[in-house]
């Protein structure tokens, strides 16, 4: 494992306790019950990212000490996650005008094509299949309605 790795598991901890203690609880109105309140999904998410960060904390603990290992950022790498970072900023631009399909077809395919997938029939299908599944779940199955 990497040095990356100890950093990763600390964000997962940080990020995870603040969902659970924080996010979860003040985000998920008070509803009518049916069997767990409404809140019990997101904070046993929030606390199974805990436990995984956790795991590889304790599973990367005793090599990042070691001191035998470097991590290096190549300019290559960096670039890579501006360019991602740049695009999902850009795909939720579209997203607020164009709305939700549109602007997840751009987030998938700018993502895919970032990552190394060149086949354009997959890049189209997955790029138009991924929002569409993920709107219609919300809009029918969750009666949320996205922009």
């Amino acid at each position: 494992m990497q040095r990356t790795d100890f950093f990763l598991s600390i964000g997962l901890i940080v990020f995870g306790l603040l969902m659970a203690i924080w996010v979860a609880p003040s985000q998920c109105a008070p509803a009518p019950e049916f069997g767990m309140p409404p809140a019990a999904l997101p904070v046993a998410c929030s606390v199974l990212l805990v436990g995984l960060g956790l795991g590889l904390l304790y599973k990367n603990l005793p090599k990042t000490w070691s001191g035998k290992e470097k991590t290096v950022f190549s300019a290559g790498s960096l670039k890579s996650v501006g360019l991602n970072f740049g695009l999902s900023l850009a795909g939720l631009l579209i997203m607020a005008w164009l709305g939700f399909i549109a602007g997840g077809f751009f987030i998938v395919a700018a993502s895919m094509l970032c990552y190394g997938q060149r086949s354009p029939v997959i890049v189209g299908s997955f790029s138009l299949l991924v929002p569409l599944a993920v709107f219609l779940f919300f809009r029918y199955g969750l009666l949320i309605k996205l922009p």
